[in-house]
């Protein structure tokens, strides 16, 4: 017996949700600058889970140059101070996004 094809139907991604008020079926968000999450209910808890990553990256370089004491874990941590403060540079950038839009900050 041969498989033929078959049809699947397209799962609806938690990103991707059609709403009675947008146009046409599509993106409610899609007029609006820069990235859905900095729209989405839990914006500050993705930040502060960013940030608890790079935090988590600063205490392993720190660890690595105790442990070791070598030019990799200063690496590692300088690496992880970078990604924090980009962090908060997109907290203050979803913030003002969120204001423009009419959202709660």
């Amino acid at each position: 017996m041969e498989a033929g094809p078959t049809s699947v139907p397209a799962m609806s991604s938690p990103d991707r949700q059609v709403t009675p008020s947008s146009p046409g079926g599509g993106d409610p968000y899609a007029d609006l600058p820069g990235t859905r999450a900095a729209y989405a209910v839990n914006w500050r808890r993705i930040l502060v889970v960013d940030a608890a990553v790079a935090v988590v990256i600063v205490l392993a370089g720190l660890a690595v140059v105790v442990v070791l004491g070598n030019l990799l874990g200063v690496v590692v941590a300088a690496a992880g101070v970078a990604y924090l403060v980009a962090v908060v540079r997109r907290y203050r950038t979803w913030r003002g996004r969120r204001r423009a839009a009419g959202f709660d900050v």
